[in-house]
């Protein structure tokens, strides 16, 4: 069955086989593209793993099968192109349906979490040191400008 935007007509394909025809179509676009693909990647990441990782969200995901597989394309493009992996073990970055009302279709838009957004300041060799910690209602909190910045928490145990 080839692929079509209607909604109407892949809501009428079982979940299984329409995880399936995406994920093969998804997986021919990279391929088609590898090379270009490979030349974004930063070093030592792997595009294989980063294929399974998104053959994987894509199966397990029905809401992700029910996207655009040129959607899912440029979404786990742009998720390789900073070395995180979507919808992965890490959680670094996440492939998140959304309706598009004007082309009355679900298309992936790439979102990176937290923690890939850490992982990418620690990369750029810039940031000294990430931490988060809670703020509760009744801790003492302060943030001070200027030329000495700092930030004073102090938790209400």
């Amino acid at each position: 069955m080839a692929y079509n935007n209607s909604i109407t007509k892949r809501n009428n394909v079982d979940t299984t086989a329409l995880a399936k025809q995406t994920a093969t179509t998804v997986n021919g676009m990279i391929a088609k593209n590898k090379a270009a693909i490979m030349k974004s990647l930063p070093a030592g990441f792997n595009l294989d793993r980063m294929c399974r990782t998104l053959i994987n969200a894509i199966s397990t995901t029905p809401q992700l099968a029910q996207c655009s597989p040129a959607s899912l394309f440029l979404a786990s493009v742009r998720s390789f192109s900073l070395g995180l992996e979507p919808n992965g073990a890490l959680n670094e970055a996440y492939l998140v349906p959304y309706w598009n009302s004007k082309k009355a279709c679900n298309e992936a838009q790439f979102m990176p979490s937290y923690r890939g957004l850490q992982n990418l300041a620690r990369r750029s060799g810039e940031i000294a040191e990430i931490y988060a910690k809670t703020v509760k209602e009744n801790d003492l909190f302060e943030v001070e400008e200027g030329t000495e910045r700092k930030i004073i928490h102090k938790p209400n145990y």
